[in-house]
């Protein structure tokens, strides 16, 4: 969402009336506030943000420039994954967890899924809605860290879905030693 189209998307309410140029920053906040998007850093230091990202509107399909994941972690990194099986899948919790990681990111976000960086670790989280499952990998030299506040974060997200049943698996990393 370029900032410079908010007088266009803005223009008026249901009943036609105009809405005010000083309204747009408070429409961005609530926004912001309700994890429905976030204010896209400037390149230039100092300077305030001209866009928006908001995840609900991503393609569906991940990005060309996507990196395959590595089938095994590279020399020196080890790999943890978690995998959130849910008995139905809520709306918006992948673009929450957009928004809430998005100081991560590595600007490679669809809708369903996102890369992300910290620290020196890669992290891919993808959610298949069909199979009501939500994926997280990270790999690096010490992956928990990153991982565990990954996992804060879906839980956090989570959590504020009543009565939704959710196992957590952690597959094994034994098929890795026969692929050498």
């Amino acid at each position: 969402l370029a900032h410079s189209e908010l007088p266009r998307i803005w223009a008026t309410d249901d009943d036609g009336q105009a809405y005010e140029p000083h309204l747009y920053p408070i429409f961005l906040r609530l926004m912001e506030k309700f994890e429905l998007s976030y204010q896209i850093m400037s390149d230039m230091p100092g300077e305030s943000s001209m866009s928006s990202l908001i995840p609900l509107l991503l393609p569906h399909e991940p990005p060309e420039n996507l990196p395959p994941w590595p089938k095994k972690p590279p020399e020196g990194q080890s790999q943890v994954e978690m995998i959130y099986r849910l008995d139905s899948v809520p709306a918006g919790i992948m673009s929450r967890f957009i928004v809430r990681t998005h100081r991560y990111t590595k600007n490679l976000h669809w809708r369903d899924g996102v890369m992300l960086e910290y620290q020196g670790h890669q992290a891919r989280a993808e959610l298949n809605p069909m199979l009501r499952e939500l994926n997280l990998i990270v790999q690096g030299a010490l992956p928990q860290n990153f991982v565990t506040i990954l996992m804060h974060t879906i839980d956090a997200i989570l959590a504020r879905f009543e009565g939704l049943t959710i196992r957590r698996d952690i597959p094994c990393t034994c098929h890795w030693e026969h692929e050498k």
